[in-house]
This record gives structure tokens, C-alpha cells and sequence, in this order.
């Protein structure tokens, strides 16, 4: 057992891409907005709340991004640089995900494919 803590991005440093090789960086127009995990070759999960549009007034979110609308950059990095990004062509969002404040965290996940 390696009881050495991993090498975090502290601050918005750069590390090696080795070190977090399933690290995926999600964009929208170009700008990082969330991150996620690689779990497949074609599968890519984040949080819920990343998925969504929630307005502040809303009691729940008001609709699932378009997967047009989010690019998925993998083996950078970089949060700036272009390289290695993909189209998404789905996203699902857990059915029981509703956004509210009040259980905000609850089923908060995500698959982007």
C-alpha cells in the first residue's frame, strides 16, 4: 500500500497528465467550466449540476444542457488548451436529481457519452 497522498492541482497548477490520466476537462464555448472522470472509453461521469441550467430563483433546474453545447478535453493538462477535445452526443442526468436547494447534493451525478 502506498501511503503517499496523490499530487493535487493546488491553485490552478499544471501537473503531469500521468498522474490523472482519467481527468476530463468540461467545456462550453471554449472555457472549462467542470470537470469529470473517464469510466469507459466513450463514458464520461461528472455531477449532475454540471448538466443542468439551474436559474438562483428555481426550485429545481430548469432544463439539461444540449450535448452539443459541451466539449469534453482529455489527456491535457491544460483547463486553456484546445487539444484532444470531443463532441458529446448524450447526457443523463440521474432521474431522481432535482436540483433543489434543499437536497442539493442528493443523486447530484452524471454520464456523459
Amino acid at each position: 500500500v502506498d501511503a503517499k497522498p496523490p499530487r493535487k492541482i493546488i491553485g490552478g497548477d499544471d501537473v503531469p497528465i500521468e498522474a490523472f490520466p482519467s481527468m476530463v476537462s468540461l467545456r462550453m464555448q471554449g472555457k472549462h467550466y467542470c470537470g469529470g472522470s473517464l469510466i469507459s472509453n466513450r463514458h464520461v461521469l461528472t455531477a449532475a449540476h454540471c448538466a443542468v441550467m439551474q436559474y438562483q430563483w428555481s426550485d429545481s433546474y430548469d432544463f439539461i444542457y444540449p450535448a452539443s453545447m459541451i466539449m469534453a478535453h482529455v489527456g491535457t493538462n491544460s483547463s486553456t488548451k484546445p487539444e484532444n477535445g470531443h463532441a458529446i452526443k448524450m447526457v443523463h442526468v440521474h432521474k431522481l436529481y432535482t436540483g433543489s436547494r434543499a437536497s442539493e447534493w442528493n443523486h447530484d451525478i452524471a454520464i456523459l457519452t
